[in-house]
Parts: C-alpha cells; sequence; structure tokens
C-alpha cells in the first residue's frame, strides 16, 4: 500500500508519480503507465481549482486488493467538479476526464473539507 501527503504545489504530480514507483513491478508496463498518468493528471486538476492553496496538502493512496487497484486523492477541490464536455488537454478537468476513460470504476465520496475522488482499475496478472 502506498499512502503518503503531498504538498499541494507545482512538484506535486512529480512527487505523485514518484510516489507511485514501489508498483512499477507489480503492475503490468501499461498498467502503470496509465497509473502515472492518470494520477499525475487528477494532481494537476487539483492544481487548477486551487491555484493559491499555499499550506494544502493533497493525500495519495494506492494498494491492490487481489487483482483491483484502488486509487484515491483526498484534498478539497474536487467536491464541485463536473466534466460534461470532453476538455482539452491542460484544462481543469482533463484528469476526472481520463479517469473515465482509464478507470473501471471511480468516483467522488464526500470528506470533511472536500472529497475523496477514486479510481479502481482491474489488472490481470498483478502481483497483489
Amino acid at each position: 500500500m502506498i499512502a503518503v501527503e503531498l504538498p499541494l504545489d507545482p512538484q506535486a504530480p512529480a512527487r505523485a508519480r514518484a510516489a507511485l514507483e514501489p508498483l512499477r513491478s507489480s503492475l503490468p508496463p501499461r498498467d502503470f503507465g496509465d497509473l502515472r498518468l492518470l494520477v499525475s493528471e487528477l494532481v494537476v486538476d487539483d492544481l487548477r481549482a486551487q491555484p493559491s492553496a499555499d499550506d494544502r496538502d493533497i493525500r495519495l493512496e494506492a494498494r491492490m486488493r487481489e487483482d483491483v487497484l484502488r486509487v484515491e486523492l483526498v484534498e478539497g477541490w474536487t467536491s464541485g467538479i463536473e466534466v460534461t464536455d470532453r476538455p482539452q488537454p491542460g484544462e481543469r478537468g482533463w484528469g476526472v476526464y481520463l479517469a473515465g476513460l482509464l478507470a473501471d470504476r471511480w468516483g467522488v465520496d464526500p470528506v470533511a473539507d472536500g472529497a475523496r475522488l477514486w479510481v479502481e482499475k482491474v489488472i490481470a496478472g498483478a502481483e497483489a
């Protein structure tokens, strides 16, 4: 299991990708690449929603249970996000759009002061 608190700053996407490295050996290369892209873009969405988020953190959790990878991002931004049209890469909402494409299931659950965005993906041949 991976569980880290990341400062919400311009280096947060790179830190999130680095935090996922322990999963590299247990996932097929394509799934690991998709995971890194998805998490990075979701963190970028968070940065765009909170451009002056000094002293804020985002919590990243990832774990395998049997053949399902679950990733959770907890912060204050996702509670009001809605993606009705396909955003362009780089626009706010692109990460959530990718979640709809790359994940088998995803959702947003309210938590104190914000929301938890979670994605789940069935990984064939993953090492739990």
